[in-house]
């Protein structure tokens, strides 16, 4: 090749760099002016409070990589980095709006829904301590009146002495030399056994000596009639397992003078009633020395369905 030939290639390649470099100007200078209108007319398409499309955020972010990255030449099809996107998110972020009414009305609507649930849970305590105090209360007066009968009987017999060696306390049941007086009342029995009434024997828990009352059990019988009668030196509970055991003690000690029926050693297969009304509750256990005993008419029956019990008896002045 001649030397005339390489300085025109030399020439010809100079032209044509200052071609592409200056076309390579222009259109950068094309992008910039694209990028800037692009990004005018989302700034303009955006209204205020009003979150960006997600393509509003794409063109926004790529108007951002774009404006930061001028000069570089940018590989087709580069996505927006991840950076850019959360950018341009925040710039388009709304500030903080107020809450809306159905906002404000699920807020109220959970406050309202954990006062409840606060009261549910103070009025569930106050109930289990009210049982709890109740329960203790019933515990307590429990345990109270158990401590003053017991009291009471042992009051009954304390600092007492035996009168009669051969006539010991049964059942807490003294016998004294004299009838007392301080606490005096009487109930009236009745028994069957098999459908036939049985006597209930006179001077039951009166021991004699010759011809005279040696002592006075507290509970005892004067006459054949099923009068108990209840006279102690203090106020006391008696039931009529202890006078059913002193009637015991009279027929073993005295022979063929008292009678006993061997059934009433058991309260099992008896039938209860009180002033004619039919109680379930173990015979022997009946009360008879409380205020509300006094006159009570009880009748005991052992195997007898067809006996009637007495709803009153007759009581004559004295009693």
């Amino acid at each position: 090749m001649s030397k005339k030939n390489v300085n025109q290639n030399r020439k010809q390649g100079q032209a044509n760099g200052k071609a592409s470099s200056t076309s390579s100007t222009k259109q950068e200078q094309v992008n910039d002016k694209s990028i800037n209108v692009t990004a005018s007319k989302q700034e303009q398409t955006t209204k205020p409070g009003q979150m960006p499309s997600k393509a509003d955020v794409t063109a926004t972010t790529r108007t951002n990589d774009a404006s930061s990255k001028q000069g570089q030449t940018k590989k087709p099809g580069q996505m927006p980095s991840k950076a850019g996107v959360t950018a341009a998110t925040k710039m388009h972020r709304p500030g903080n709006k107020p809450l809306t009414r159905q906002a404000m009305k699920y807020e109220r609507r959970m406050e309202e829904q954990q006062r409840r649930a606060a009261q549910q849970r103070r009025a569930a305590r106050t109930r289990l301590i009210t049982i709890l105090g109740v329960v203790a209360a019933v515990v307590f007066i429990a345990a109270l009146v158990s401590y003053l009968v017991v009291q009471a009987r042992a009051n009954t017999s304390q600092a007492r002495t035996v009168f009669d060696p051969n006539y010991q306390p049964i059942d807490g049941v003294y016998c004294d030399q004299l009838e007392q007086s301080t606490y005096h009342h009487h109930v009236h029995l009745t028994v069957y056994i098999d459908g036939n009434a049985v006597t209930v024997p006179q001077n039951i828990g009166i021991a004699t000596a010759g011809s005279s009352a040696d002592c006075y059990y507290w509970l005892h019988t004067h006459a054949t009639d099923g009068i108990i009668h209840v006279e102690a030196p203090n106020a006391g509970t008696f039931t009529l397992k202890d006078f059913l055991d002193i009637w015991q003690s009279f027929a073993a000690s005295n022979g063929s003078q008292i009678s006993y029926s061997t059934q009433l050693a058991s309260s099992a297969g008896w039938t209860v009633y009180i002033n004619g009304k039919k109680v379930n509750q173990d015979f022997s256990k009946v009360d008879i020395s409380s205020d509300q005993a006094w006159h009570e008419a009880i009748t005991i029956m052992y195997n007898s369905p067809n006996a009637k019990p007495d709803t009153t008896f007759n009581w004559q002045p004295g009693y």
